[in-house]
């Protein structure tokens, strides 16, 4: 997971989660932080196309969505919106810049790193980066 600021357009890793819990602290986060936005990574193919794990990113946001609103108190509320950015090949990038700096260069390392979800927050924070460096392409989900 990573966090982001319009206000300074930067986003960092923030932390790992499992993906079991994921749903939970997700639902946790945006309601503690009043997030109004929560930017999604889909596993599109190479070419765009969609895929089954697309099918189930989805099905999680739309749970996401639901819980939030739920819980929502106040009427007049603000509108959640979740977009959608292309996640492919994030992770090897994030890779990538992670051992340009020397991280992971091992394999012990790199093992470290795939279990304490280094690589995961990393590659969120490019998807996020990605959407703050240019928000106007990307389509909000729409989740009834």
């Amino acid at each position: 997971m990573a966090l982001g600021s319009t206000l300074t357009r930067t986003a960092l890793p923030f932390r790992a989660i499992p993906r079991r819990e994921a749903e939970n602290a997700i639902v946790a986060l945006l309601m503690e932080r009043g997030i109004s936005t929560l930017v999604v990574g889909m596993p599109f193919n190479e070419d765009g196309s969609s895929n089954e794990a697309c099918l189930r990113v989805e099905q999680f946001c739309r749970r996401v969505v639901r819980r939030l609103r739920a819980r929502q108190t106040i009427d007049n509320a603000p509108k959640f919106r979740v977009i959608i950015v292309d996640e492919y090949a994030s992770s090897a990038t994030a890779r990538e810049q992670l051992q340009s700096t020397g991280a992971g260069v091992s394999k012990g390392a790199r093992l470290r790193m795939r279990k304490q979800g280094v690589v995961d927050c990393a590659a969120a924070a490019l998807i996020l980066q990605e959407y703050l460096d240019n928000p106007d392409p990307w389509p909000d989900m729409v989740i009834e």
